[in-house]
Formats: structure tokens, C-alpha cells, sequence
């Protein structure tokens, strides 16, 4: 059987110092040995005093371990004399829970560091102060937009702005203001939102500082293209053109807020009309004032009795002195003659139209010579571009795009083409147009797996219905 040493210790004192006195009672009433029970009580004093020490051991103990918990000393070694399993026991327990006390800690300052880290590298300027203005937090966010290093009390924000100072003192929880700050010829709008907390007894205000310029400035340009996008389409035929004899359809997608892409029905005289399909190199606003600019050219020089090849020249004699450099437009014009169903149409360094016959069921790529507008040498551009006629049978298509489509690409990069846009015209040549101007539109999104739209697309179909619906 194993006994506990310390309880064998602690009875057999017990019994001992039981023994001594009864032994040192007697020897006092009965014997006249004086020394020896002198001698007798000074042991049983001994024994009296080594009990209650090794009672008090414990105690002792309990006590050590318990300052090492309120003084966060975890450094403590609790070994020594053993007195038995009991006294092990207890000092190996101890041990245990200074250790996970002392893991805890270094857990903790771990977590705090990266706190600290994470603080100091975040994107939102973060100031934490007292209620005197004492500072205990200031971030690296907060040092930048503030343009200030860092600083002991609120106070020495006077430098960067008055206002700031005055606001952070009276930041309550839970408010929102907005500053509008000018600081050395620059003006800011800081958002400041503020939270309040109580650490060891002090009321500290955490406030979050924001510049929402950049958000402002993106508000004002989405107001801006918004506007732009309402000229533009203003800009564009309201309506689909009813020709006697024709089913024309026409659309323009963007693929920003504003583009360059432009099309166009222009009536000329009384059995003829202009249509009109251009992209200028680039997107977006710039490209949208080019293409504004092209359109009152060419509606300034098309008219009954000039042929696209003159207007294309009159147009590029214009661009070129206007135009920058480093941009240009390609356009294809396209006059109708409903009456005798005639196609006459010039290109200039645009996108070839796609023909479909219906007879022959076949497709034809519609290309006459030409360069694109904004050419410097008004002579060359003149000698390069040629013009093309055609004639238009029943149920017959004619295809003016831009290469929004064309070049539209798959996941494995392969480009939609001209034999793609050719495919779904002969699958579909029974529709009307405005179904078949949808429906390329949608197959070219359908190709490329993508909601976002890579380029502008704008483009024009004309069919030519059979000659007992005409007028």
C-alpha cells in the first residue's frame, strides 16, 4: 500500500508529541528528575514548533504563488524539500499554472504587437487621446494626412489647423463631422467619426480620420460622365429610321460611362439617306468629344448630291488641322437610294460591312479602299479611298459595325472575327433587325464568358424587305 509520506509525517508527529507530554506530565508529578523534564518539555516545545512549521509550509506556499499572480511574476520556481506526494502534488500544480499564466502573457504581447502593427500600417488615420489631450495613439495614416510626426497632446495640431484641434476636443461618441480643411494651398475634406472608452479608469476618445477627396472627386466625375453620356446620346438617332421598303436598325453600347463609337441616319432628300457608323481611337471622355466633333463635320457635308468619297475628303481635310496626333477616327459611309435599292459606300480605314444574299445564301465582305480620318496628307488620303455600290434584294442584309464586336475574345483568347458575326447572320437572317442587332449583341457577351464589356460596340443593320411591302 502506498502511504503519503506527508500524512505519515504530520500523524507521527502527532503521536510523538502526544507521547512527550504525557511522558513530561508524568515525569512532573512523579519523579523528582528535574533536568530530565526540563529537557523533556524544551523537545516537546521543539516538536510543538516543527508541527506548525510544517503546517505552515503550505501556507507559504499558497502564499508565494498567489504574489506571483498579483505581481505578474511568473518566474517562480516552486521545488524544494519534499514532503511527500501531497506537497509534490501542490507544487506541481502550481508550476502548471504559473507556466500557462506565463504562455498566456506571451500570447497576449503577441497579439498586441501585431495589433500594434496592424494599427500603425492601417489605411484610416487613427487618433486615440485623453480627456486632457494626452495622446497615446497616433498612426502612420493619421502622421501623413495630418502631414505631422508624432506628438504628446492634440494641442500641437494648432500648426496644421485650429478647427481640427477645436473639433477633436469636442468629439462625442458616436459623431460624424466633416472638415473642410485648406492647408498650404491644398484643400482637404476629412470625415472624423469618433468612439469613447474607459481604460483604468480614463474616459480616451478613438477617433478615425478619413480624406474623402478622392470619393468626392470620383462623385464629381460620375456627375460629370453622367452628363456627358446624356449629351452623347442626344447626339445619337433617337429613333430607328422607317424607309419604305427597309427594315434599319441601329445600337450603340459604350463600354465606359462615355465613347467614341457613332452612328448615324441621315435623311437626304426625298428618296435617300446617309448612314453613318465611326470609332474614335480610345474610350472614354476624349474620345468622346472627338467623335461629337466628327459628327458635325459630317452633317455639315453630307448632303443629296455628294457621294461618301467627297465627304470623307472634306471631313479628313477638317480632322487633320484638329485632331491630335495621336489619334485618328475610322468611319464606313453608307448612302441608300430606297427607290432604286442601291447601296453607294465609302470606307475610311474602318471595319469592312458584311453583305448577305439571300438568293446565293452567301456572305461578302464590303471593303473599298480608304485610310483612316485625321491623316496629314490631304493629297494622299484623297488618292486612297475609292467608293463601292451594290445592289440590295429582297430579304438581303447589310452590316456596318464597329470592331467592339469583331475583336471580342473567348477564355482562350480567340477573337469572335468577322467569320463568327457572319455566322450568326446566316443563322438568323429571318429576323427583323432590331432582333438581329440584338441578337449579335448578345452572342458576342455570350462568347467572351464576361459581363464587362471590353470595348465600345455600336452598329447598324439594314434589310431589305420584299418589293411588294415598299411604297
Amino acid at each position: 500500500m502506498n502511504i503519503d509520506r506527508f500524512r505519515v509525517v504530520v500523524i507521527g508527529r502527532i503521536l510523538l508529541l502526544i507521547a512527550s507530554i504525557f511522558l513530561f506530565v508524568y515525569l512532573l508529578m512523579n519523579s523528582t528528575l528535574l533536568m530530565l523534564t526540563i529537557l523533556l518539555g524544551v523537545m516537546i516545545i521543539y516538536q510543538t514548533y516543527g508541527l506548525i512549521r510544517l503546517v505552515e509550509k503550505t501556507n507559504r506556499e499558497l502564499q508565494r504563488f498567489f504574489q506571483s499572480i498579483q505581481y505578474d511574476d511568473f518566474t517562480q520556481s516552486f521545488t524544494g524539500k519534499s514532503f511527500g506526494k501531497s506537497f509534490d502534488n501542490l507544487r506541481k500544480s502550481f508550476s502548471q499554472i504559473t507556466q500557462r499564466f506565463l504562455k498566456l502573457r506571451s500570447e497576449k504581447e503577441e497579439q498586441f504587437r501585431y495589433l500594434q502593427t496592424v494599427i500603425k500600417h492601417i489605411g484610416v488615420g487613427l487618433i486615440s487621446y485623453k480627456s486632457n489631450g494626452d495622446v497615446e495613439l497616433f498612426n502612420n495614416a493619421a502622421q501623413r494626412l495630418l502631414n505631422t510626426r508624432k506628438i504628446k497632446n492634440i494641442k500641437s495640431l494648432d500648426k496644421f489647423s485650429e478647427t481640427m484641434v477645436n473639433t477633436l476636443r469636442q468629439l462625442k461618441a458616436g459623431e460624424n463631422v466633416l472638415l473642410k480643411i485648406e492647408s498650404n494651398e491644398n484643400i482637404l475634406f476629412i470625415s472624423i467619426r469618433a468612439t469613447q472608452f474607459i481604460l483604468k479608469g480614463e474616459l480616451y476618445t478613438l477617433a478615425s480620420l478619413q480624406d474623402i477627396q478622392p470619393e468626392i472627386e470620383r462623385e464629381h466625375m460620375a456627375k460629370e460622365l453622367e452628363i456627358a453620356w446624356n449629351v452623347q446620346k442626344s447626339l445619337l438617332p433617337a429613333n430607328n429610321p422607317d424607309i419604305p421598303g427597309f427594315d434599319i436598325a441601329g445600337m450603340c453600347k459604350p463600354a465606359e460611362e462615355v465613347g467614341g463609337d457613332y452612328y448615324d441616319f441621315i435623311p437626304l432628300g426625298k428618296h435617300k439617306i446617309g448612314m453613318i457608323v465611326g470609332d474614335v481611337s480610345g474610350k472614354g471622355i476624349s474620345a468622346s468629344f472627338y467623335m461629337t466633333l466628327t459628327k458635325g463635320f459630317i452633317q455639315s457635308h453630307l448632303n443629296e448630291h455628294t457621294s461618301p468619297k467627297e465627304v470623307l475628303i472634306k471631313v479628313n481635310e477638317l480632322m487633320a488641322n484638329t485632331i491630335d496626333r495621336r489619334s485618328f477616327v475610322t468611319m464606313f459611309i453608307a448612302i441608300l437610294d430606297w427607290k432604286s435599292r442601291k447601296i453607294v459606300c465609302a470606307r475610311a480605314g474602318h471595319n469592312p460591312a458584311v453583305y448577305y444574299s439571300t438568293k446565293t445564301r452567301e456572305c461578302a465582305l464590303v471593303k473599298p479602299e480608304g485610310i483612316a480620318l485625321g491623316w496629314r496628307d490631304t493629297e494622299t488620303f484623297s488618292k486612297n479611298i475609292r467608293e463601292y455600290q451594290l445592289q440590295l434584294d429582297d430579304n438581303d442584309w447589310f452590316i456596318m459595325y464597329t470592331d467592339g464586336f469583331i475583336e471580342t475574345r473567348d477564355a482562350e483568347n480567340r477573337e469572335f472575327g468577322e467569320n463568327g458575326l457572319i455566322r450568326v447572320l446566316k443563322e438568323n437572317a429571318g429576323e427583323n433587325a432590331p432582333h438581329m442587332v440584338g441578337i449579335i449583341f448578345d452572342r458576342v457577351m455570350n462568347f467572351s464568358h464576361s459581363s464587362a464589356q471590353e470595348d465600345d460596340m455600336t452598329i447598324i443593320g439594314i434589310k431589305a424587305l420584299p418589293f411588294t411591302n415598299t411604297l
